[in-house]
């Protein structure tokens, strides 16, 4: 190896994955340049989980029963709001850091905006 070799990481590629999408208050983009990316999930008792996206499995959209299903290597999440189309598209990137879940009381039934009524994880059976 040469004597002259440097690690350039500021010459790393970026994964700056903001975005422009209005959210509200319920969807928290990452917006650093750190290659590792989590998901927090957070209930309005204050309860949080997060779970690293290397370990995201698939993902489906029920836009019919406004639910998206998140599989990870350990957990499923099950996540029922309205707006959901949006946040499908950025779980698909990766963009996400934070989904929060509010009061169903307190939903807006404007569809452009994200709103979350319901987060649930259910863990998954090893065979």
């Amino acid at each position: 190896m040469s004597q002259n070799f440097k690690l350039k990481f500021s010459d790393a590629p970026s994964n700056n994955a903001s975005t422009t999408t209005p959210h509200g208050d319920n969807v928290q983009n990452s917006d650093t340049l750190t290659s590792i990316r989590n998901l927090c999930f957070e209930w309005p008792n204050g309860n949080m989980k997060f779970l690293n996206y290397a370990y995201l499995v698939t993902c489906e959209f029920y836009p019919d029963q406004s639910q998206i299903l998140i599989v990870f290597t350990s957990d499923t999440i099950s996540i029922v709001g309205s707006g959901l189309a949006t946040l499908f598209e950025e779980l698909l990137n990766h963009i996400p850091k934070r989904i929060i879940c509010i009061n169903p009381r307190y939903a807006q039934t404007d569809d452009s905006e994200v709103v979350i009524t319901s987060i649930e994880i259910l863990k998954n059976v090893s065979q």
